[in-house]
């Protein structure tokens, strides 16, 4: 996927995953993430290999649903930005305080994805 990599939410919902470049050194990821006025949004990555295509060094895969999901910024009512440094196997979005007109887009950025 090309840069920057957008992801969005609406209702109560989780977003699509979005996969960063988990093996580039160092690890950078710059986000901004959007809620409307009717949103509440967490953004939340996860450590698991959600990449069921592939066992990767005798790490078994996991579905997304059973990955443990870890909430690194939120409750955001109001946009916000920032950096993980940290890497991490899968980025989403995940509104738990919403109406069905609640939505909220995240855009990312990996300066070195792909290298």
């Amino acid at each position: 996927m090309g840069m920057p990599a957008v992801i969005s939410a609406n209702g109560t919902s989780t977003s699509a995953i979005w996969q960063p470049d988990w093996m580039q050194t160092p690890f950078s990821v710059a986000y901004f993430i959007a809620p409307n006025a009717t949103a509440t949004a967490y953004l939340q990555v996860t450590y698991d290999n959600i990449d069921v295509s592939s066992d990767l060094g005798g790490i078994p895969s996991v579905a997304a649903a059973n990955a443990t999901w870890i909430t690194v910024a939120g409750p955001l009512g109001v946009s916000a930005t920032g950096v993980l440094t940290s890497p991490v196997r899968g980025i989403q979005i995940n509104l738990v305080t919403s109406t069905s007109t609640g939505i909220c887009t995240a855009t990312f950025i990996q300066a070195t994805f792909g290298r």
